[in-house]
């Protein structure tokens, strides 16, 4: 009798464990992308430069990876035109669209760059133009200091 039991139980826990997965998978209508969250959001808002899902969600590489796109694409997938390259405005979250590397005039190229503007105290390079310009490029903030501190480095 005890067997019988146990067995009823187990089968009843097994149905409630499978139906809180199954409430928990996707609560979202047609159209909609449900967020890791489990927050909706409308499904043409899923990569679209914009986490529009509280936790970001909608704007990783796990959903925006296979995207089909005709112009560029952010390093984690999503897809930008590119007139939006380099144009002072982050348009990808991740700066991809703003990169330095890509956004550096030929003079300031990376050849020129490895060649020896190796500029951050602890050794990255970085372009001469990045130097006191208000940005922070070296993690450390060295290329930031003030000209006269940098010329006794």
């Amino acid at each position: 009798m005890n067997r019988e039991v146990f067995d009823i139980f187990l089968l009843l826990l097994c149905l409630n464990i499978a139906c809180a997965d199954a409430q928990q998978q996707n609560h979202c209508y047609d159209g909609e992308f449900q967020c890791d969250n489990g927050q909706c959001i409308s499904a043409t808002l899923k990569c679209d430069l914009s986490k529009d899902c509280q936790d970001g969600s909608d704007e990783t590489f796990v959903q925006c990876h296979d995207l089909n796109c005709t112009e560029r694409r952010c390093a984690y997938g999503a897809c930008f035109k590119r007139s939006k390259m380099c144009d002072g405005i982050l348009d990808c979250w991740d700066g991809t669209d703003e990169h330095w590397l890509d956004c550096t005039p030929l003079e300031d190229s990376a050849y020129t760059i490895l060649r020896g503007n190796c500029l951050c105290n602890y050794g990255a390079c970085i372009p001469k133009s990045a130097l006191c310009d208000h940005i922070i490029d070296c993690h450390d903030g060295s290329d930031e200091l003030d000209a006269k501190k940098r010329s006794s480095i």
